[in-house]
């Protein structure tokens, strides 16, 4: 049974955070509460209202220029991890142990076989925990201690670990009697390939997914680097000028940063994932080994083996706090926190249930249900991620789950789908029921109407709408035309837009939040664009819709950001292509619908619409074939169009000149149709490239194709 780990005391502890303003800078939703009713009394629900309420007066104060925090986020996760909110840690007497972030409840798992753990990792999906031994060894085990086996075996001294849980794989560095090395393997340890050779001392490793890169520290090299997940461009990113004994490495994505322990300056540090703008953090300590970050809520936590302890400060480095004590040389460190990479969703649905209706769905996240989760017959339907309903799960034929599922009733699945996990029927889930803050609207406060004519443009400045008085707006976006919106928050009764609208949201300050209070409408190819960082920053968007009918968006809709109407069912539209969440009492998703949370890797590719009749809206591909980029010459973005004839696995890379690797816009699977892809002259380290000749590459199936573009900055 899956029980609700966000309790009573979890609730007053992030709703004390969030009323101090803490924030997430890589997670997804704007501050919307799903408590379980049987596990919240009417008192935490109280100080959880009077906590957002207190937040949303101050969160604008423009002192404040940070992210509004996700409640969302954390409840929609709590209830189905095996263990959310912990910290597990190895130490060298032979033991794997695990606490609360806190420092409370230690405990010892329960594997008589380990033997001198260095570094660990966690699946949350699969509750498991790998680690790696002095003996020589990766090792797995479920979280409960149970079914402990050797993955790899007859290394030399095995030591930093990480997971591409995406790609299946493990990483691991080596050390000792000349085979300083990464290397990875499947998850069940087979297919072993060397990737980097020629290090000194090689140690704690971290992987950037996003970007496909891979960071670890060199200790007796005195230096920080990276390389691309296949080992290749390797690039030295911090010097024994500015570190002595690396350890420990951590990133935050979403801040462009890295975080280090050295054990030989006693310190923890941190700089941009280029090596610049390095900063020392704390001081003072002795010997940290390993460290890990709860970006969620703001927080760092490292080991310190020569003081046998385990500690946790602000991730600026103030507040640093105790946590654990009289441990035996504590090393590795992995935290289980909701800010995890690996347990991303990309729709929760409440009682109404979500249903896919005979799609082509491409999606990366997990589906969480208050009722019955269908898929009905694909087109067929690939599916990444893990399912949940506090109902029944029915896969109907053509579909394929790359995940694990569990419900609280039945699981029906058809002959004619696969499902590449585990399943737990009769598990049951407890709903998570919305306790949803007051509609910001005061019907004394002033209307200000505009409409956008066709090709228009208008810009809004934010307010603050849960003061009375404060205006909302009753906007119409005309066909073609342009709404300008900037970091802060915003009061509509009403929000529509038109066939090609186009919403620009600034975050240079922080995040946008829209509240709807009437109608939300998303019109035939809307089109969402964020600046700075694009795509990067599609989790500082976010749209409240406290509207009881549905949420349409409409076909071919580009949406980047997180939507959230839990009165109202949403319904996704054919050709749609969504970076970001989905939060309604029912959801519904169209054909040909391709969905990626926040933290999925590569680009998220615009479906190209043509045949414009009023309703009759198609995507007309009877070849492959790659266009011509436009603009050419370009500065500083460019689209790249192309068409797939039929469903296929899909590359679409940026060489130079020189045949090096510059970025990869994509790489999944995509349905058969028209798509746009924009690149914005970066590389995959986020860095702008120099003027020059580009040429793109187009693989899909056996279809290859090649085009030259011109950059010129």
């Amino acid at each position: 049974m899956i029980q609700p780990r966000f309790h009573s005391t979890s609730a007053v502890r992030l709703g004390r955070v969030l009323a101090a303003g803490r924030h997430s800078q890589r997670f997804f939703t704007g501050a919307r509460t799903f408590l379980s009713a049987k596990h919240t009394s009417n008192s935490i629900k109280e100080e959880m209202a009077q906590s957002m309420a207190n937040l949303k007066l101050k969160i604008f104060n423009f002192k404040f220029k940070m992210l509004l925090p996700t409640l969302f986020a954390l409840l929609l996760l709590a209830p189905l991890a095996f263990a959310q909110g912990k910290m597990y840690w190895a130490e060298n007497d032979g033991a794997l142990k695990f606490a609360n972030l806190d420092g409370s409840g230690v405990s010892t798992l329960p594997i008589t076989t380990v033997t001198s753990p260095v570094h660990i990792a966690l699946d949350f999906s699969a509750s498991q925990i790998y680690w790696t031994e002095f003996t020589g060894k990766v090792r797995r085990a479920n979280l409960d201690g149970s079914n402990a086996v050797d993955l790899v075996t007859g290394l030399s001294d095995p030591k930093g670990l990480a997971l591409d849980l995406s790609a299946g794989k493990i990483y691991w560095t080596e050390i000792g009697f000349g085979n300083e090395k990464i290397s990875r393997s499947d998850l069940d340890g087979s297919n072993i390939e060397t990737l980097v050779t020629g290090l000194y001392t090689p140690n704690s490793i971290a992987l950037d997914l996003t970007n496909g890169k891979m960071y670890w520290v060199d200790e007796d090299a005195a230096a920080i680097q990276r390389a691309n997940l296949d080992g290749t461009s390797l690039e030295t990113l911090v010097t024994n000028a500015d570190l002595s004994e690396p350890s420990g490495i951590a990133l935050d994505l979403g801040a462009g940063k890295m975080y280090w322990c050295d054990g030989a300056d006693d310190n923890i540090k941190r700089a941009n994932l280029d090596g610049t703008s390095i900063e020392t953090l704390v001081t003072g300590l002795d010997e940290p080994r390993d460290i890990d970050l709860d970006v969620l809520e703001g927080k760092m936590y490292w080991t310190e083996s020569e003081i046998d302890k385990i500690q946790r400060a602000n991730l600026d480095g103030t507040s640093v706090e105790d946590l654990v004590f009289g441990l035996a040389e504590p090393i590795g460190l992995a935290l289980d926190v909701a800010a995890s990479p690996n347990a991303r969703f990309v729709s929760f649905s409440g009682a109404g249930g979500f249903s896919v209706s005979r799609s082509k769905l491409i999606s990366q996240g997990q589906i969480f249900s208050n009722g019955n989760l269908q898929f009905k017959k694909g087109d067929p339907t690939v599916y990444n991620g893990n399912l949940f309903a506090v109902g029944n799960i029915i896969i109907d034929k053509d579909n394929t789950i790359n995940g694990n599922l569990r419900a609280g009733g039945t699981i029906t699945i058809d002959p004619k789908s696969t499902v590449n996990g585990t399943m737990f029927p009769g598990d049951p889930i407890a709903p998570s029921d919305p306790v949803v803050p007051s509609d910001p609207f005061h019907p004394g406060d002033p209307t200000l109407p505009f409409n956008i004519g066709k090709g228009g443009s208008l810009t809004l400045v934010p307010g603050d709408p849960w003061v009375p008085g404060d205006p909302h707006y009753e906007v119409n976006v005309g066909n073609s035309a342009t709404l300008n919106l900037s970091s802060g928050e915003y009061h509509f009764t009403k929000l529509v837009t038109n066939s090609e609208s186009v919403l620009n949201f600034d975050v240079s300050n922080g995040a946008v939040v829209l509240n709807v209070s009437l109608d939300l409408s998303l019109g035939k190819k809307v089109t969402f664009n964020i600046s700075p960082g694009g795509q990067a920053n599609s989790h500082l968007v976010t749209i409240f819709a406290f509207q009881s009918s549905k949420v349409v968006v409409d076909k071919g809709g580009y949406v980047l950001g997180n939507l959230n109407a839990p009165n109202a069912e949403v319904s996704i539209a054919k050709n749609v292509s969504l970076r970001g969440a989905v939060c309604a009492s029912k959801t519904t998703v169209d054909r040909d619908v391709i969905v990626l949370h926040h933290s999925s890797p590569g680009v998220l590719p615009k479906q190209v619409l043509l045949d414009e009749e009023a309703d009759s809206y198609q995507l007309i591909a009877d070849s492959y074939e790659l266009e011509q980029n436009y603009p050419n010459p370009f500065n500083p973005t460019t689209a790249i169009s192309f068409q797939l004839s039929a469903d296929s696995e899909v590359k679409l890379v940026i060489y130079n000149t020189a045949g090096q690797l510059v970025r990869t816009l994509y790489s999944g699977e995509m349905p058969a149709g028209r798509f746009e892809l924009e690149w914005d002259g970066k590389n995959e380290s986020g860095e702008k490239v120099a003027s020059g000749i580009y040429v793109y590459e187009l693989k899909a199936g056996e279809f290859v194709a090649k085009r030259k573009m011109t950059l010129m900055r």
